[in-house]
């Protein structure tokens, strides 16, 4: 099961998200991959990825120019977190570069080839990408099975996820990938004020079902896990609950999606 979060807004914590879920599910037992399709490489950052600059390791951005079958297993990086681990295909900044390609032939199946047969190894794998629907994040959807929309209780973040909607309903067959489908919607930082308690109303009333339970309150806790590179149950019991509680609303909405 590949899950790729998206949102056609920035800023909105889709890599957060994408990090916390890897980490709960992985503290489930699962066997979890995280592909960073994004050239800020937060989500590398986040999973505990720190470059070396006397020993450099290739990156998603090399395995995609090289768009070898399977190389993905020549540059998996195993997050070890004590007792669970997270296996990352790392992205830096150079993978911008790979934009520059979107017009060779087959461009956008790249990904598909590099990760051939590594896939089989997780139980799922998670994909973080760029906050836009240009080519990296086409490329994720062309190997992706669902796509989790994921938004601030706001207009512009709501808009984002419509498009992202939008695009895979109307676009998954020219990515030669006709059975990808749109499986919800994770609602983060939201605060108890009155335009974010309107627009989750509006959600729930426009989307039903596809809005996923718990939201995600904003708590300061979570930015200070990511600025740590923790799970966040090494901040707050409460919090860790709801991200726990919220991944298998993710797995579960993935899995069940038609």
């Amino acid at each position: 099961m590949k899950i790729l979060f998206a949102n056609h807004k920035g800023g909105v914590g889709k890599t957060t998200i994408t990090v916390q879920t890897a980490f709960e599910l992985a503290k489930s037992g699962m066997r979890v991959g995280v592909i960073d399709l994004d050239p800020q490489w937060n989500a590398s950052r986040r999973a505990g990825f720190v470059p070396d600059p006397e020993a450099p390791v290739p990156t998603i951005s090399e395995a995609i120019k090289s768009g070898e079958r399977g190389i993905a297993r020549e540059i998996v990086l195993t997050m070890d977190r004590g007792n669970y681990s997270v296996d990352l295909l790392p992205s830096r900044h150079d993978l911008e570069n790979r934009v520059n390609e979107a017009g060779m032939v087959g461009a956008t199946r790249r990904l598909v080839k590099v990760i051939d047969g590594w896939e089989d190894d997780y139980d799922v794998i998670l994909m973080d990408t760029p906050p836009n629907m240009g080519h990296l994040t086409q490329m994720g959807l062309a190997a992706a099975d669902v796509v989790i929309g994921v938004t601030e209780a706001e207009f512009d973040g709501i808009d984002g996820i419509n498009r992202i909607e939008e695009f895979v309903r109307l676009h998954a067959e020219d990515l030669a990938n006709p059975n990808l489908r749109f499986a919800g919607i994770v609602v983060n930082k939201v605060d108890n004020v009155q335009e974010h308690r309107l627009q989750l109303s509006n959600l729930e009333e426009n989307w039903g079902d596809l809005v996923l339970s718990p939201v995600v309150k904003k708590r300061i806790k979570i930015a200070e896990a990511n600025a740590a590179a923790e799970s966040v149950d090494q901040y707050e019991g409460e919090l860790a609950d709801v991200i726990s509680d919220l991944a298998q609303a993710i797995l579960k909405a993935a899995k069940e999606v038609r």
